[in-house]
């Protein structure tokens, strides 16, 4: 990753692992009424195959992509990068032409909310509203009265899954169905869109649930059981994983989508000890941890969240504060 005072640019090895993870990896939920429709890319034909295939492998993004060069950053937040990625992928698709991307709807000074993108299908011509979030979720088990159940955490504790699906649900897709953003959206100087125009509203939720260390909770209904998934656990059982793998990488946040081979600021077992071994001010960290493919070059097989001995507690303390929404798939 190359760095400037004022923008970040991932490099383009990254970028095209990013963009196919972005692809091809595994929604997070499962809600029907939203199920989101995924970018098509143009098919290319392979060098070793006189037939056209579908974008699938990072070779197929390598020609399709043609070697572009990524976007660069404002922002060393996940989202707008997992934005950027959809951004480009939808740009590159056959099935979805934009519409509009972040575009802000306002009245009487008042914002009333925020498309993250407007997309018109090809073929059938609907008008789709999709929403995006990238999230990375560390489980807790909570008893209730209808028994156990887990409850998915940020790991700054205030946010949960619950929560983000509630906002995006009641929310943020229905901004589409105000007077005001059809009236909006009418008046465009690009792509303008007629009221009586139904809008059809998607979310598009990915990232990782984290299962507490050696633990496996049951899932809400609405999760999707083939999530990506790693595991959690507070810095004073990091002995535990000592000896279990050649090395391990810090994934700064820019880094947390696709998986990758590693062979730089490798970690040895005493170094992680150590940097996770100060109890004050200790923020969840996380890591990968690596197998040895070669003299110089590892590869990621694992993800785990390292957080404070108090994260547990804390958390709890937030959904003392903030019961559990229900979410209807």
């Amino acid at each position: 990753m190359t760095m400037s005072s004022a923008t970040t640019r991932v490099t383009y090895q990254q970028w095209r692992s990013d963009l196919l993870w972005s692809l091809t990896s595994p929604l997070m939920t499962v809600l029907e009424k939203y199920h989101p429709t995924l970018p098509q890319l143009m098919p290319y034909q392979s060098p070793e195959q006189s037939h056209w295939q579908t974008v699938n492998t990072v070779t197929g993004l390598d020609d399709c992509f043609c070697n572009e060069t990524p976007p660069r950053l404002s922002s060393h937040f996940l989202g707008p990068y997992f934005e950027q990625c959809w951004l480009r992928l939808i740009n590159k698709s056959n099935n979805l032409n934009l519409l509009a991307h972040n575009l802000q709807i306002h009245h009487a000074g008042v914002t009333l909310g925020e498309f993250d993108f407007l997309v018109r299908e090809t073929i059938t011509e609907r008008v789709i509203h999709q929403e995006l979030a990238i999230k990375f979720y560390l489980g807790l088990p909570v008893s209730t009265a209808d028994g156990l159940r887990s409850v998915w955490f940020g790991p700054n504790q205030m946010d949960r899954l619950d929560l983000k699906l509630n906002a995006m649900i009641n929310r943020q897709v229905q901004l589409s169905k105000q007077v005001q953003a059809r009236k909006f959206l009418s008046e465009m100087n690009s792509s303008p869109i007629a009221p009586s125009t139904s809008i059809s509203t998607e979310i598009v939720c990915k990232g990782y649930l984290f299962q507490p260390y050696q633990q496996s909770l049951p899932l809400p209904a609405y999760v999707n059981p083939d999530s990506l998934s790693g595991e959690w656990l507070p810095r004073s059982l990091m002995p535990a994983l000592m000896g279990r793998y050649d090395g391990w990488v810090i994934l700064p946040k820019l880094q947390w989508l696709a998986v990758g081979n590693h062979h730089q600021r490798i970690k040895t077992d005493a170094e992680l000890i150590k940097i996770t071994s100060f109890e004050t001010g200790f923020r969840p960290l996380l890591v990968a941890a690596l197998i040895r493919v070669a003299d110089n070059k590892f590869r990621e097989i694992k993800r785990y969240f390292i957080v404070g001995d108090d994260w547990q507690s804390q958390a709890l303390g937030h959904l003392a504060r903030t019961p559990i929404k229900a979410i209807h798939s």
